[in-house]
């Protein structure tokens, strides 16, 4: 466990409503999409830095019936998928680093790291050195991490 969620809590399972304890509390669950805006000038750029540098599936065209044609569905090896919306409304390179930022995983850190310079993205400086920090294509910030080995409670 790391430093930052050594402080974090658990939500409170055992308070009292009306002199029973509540053990049935709802949780959330970050789902498998999230979806980013883009400028229709980095398109081309984003496409290719996405299939031939990270290895993601890249499809065109609505995510949904009647949904807006200038779409993208870039899919990770583990199903995440990005929905990418081109519109000239997106936000500047400068303002995506006040967004959120994701965090890309992997086996092989240096080799990603090497891929992502190659394709002519270099990072950018941040107190945790121990990641490599950058901006895609469009505008996301990302973390490289090596991935993480998640064991089920119960399951030794």
């Amino acid at each position: 466990m790391t430093r930052s969620e050594d402080s974090l809590t658990a939500p409170n399972t055992s308070a009292r409503e009306g002199g029973t304890t509540r053990d049935n509390v709802t949780r959330a669950l970050w789902g498998n999409r999230t979806k980013m805006i883009a400028r229709p000038s980095d398109r081309d750029r984003i496409q290719k830095f996405y299939r031939d540098v990270l290895g993601c599936h890249v499809g065109k065209g609505p995510q949904h019936p009647g949904g807006p044609e200038d779409t993208d569905l870039i899919r990770f090896a583990n199903n995440f998928t990005v929905v990418v919306h081109y519109d000239h409304v997106a936000l500047s390179d400068s303002d995506q680093k006040r967004a959120i930022w994701l965090e890309i995983q992997t086996d092989n850190t240096d080799e990603i790291r090497k891929k992502i310079e190659a394709f002519g993205i270099h990072g950018f400086d941040y107190f945790d050195r121990e990641h490599f920090y950058f901006q895609a294509p469009g505008g996301q910030v990302f973390r490289v991490a090596r991935t993480e080995v998640v064991v089920a409670a119960g399951s030794r």
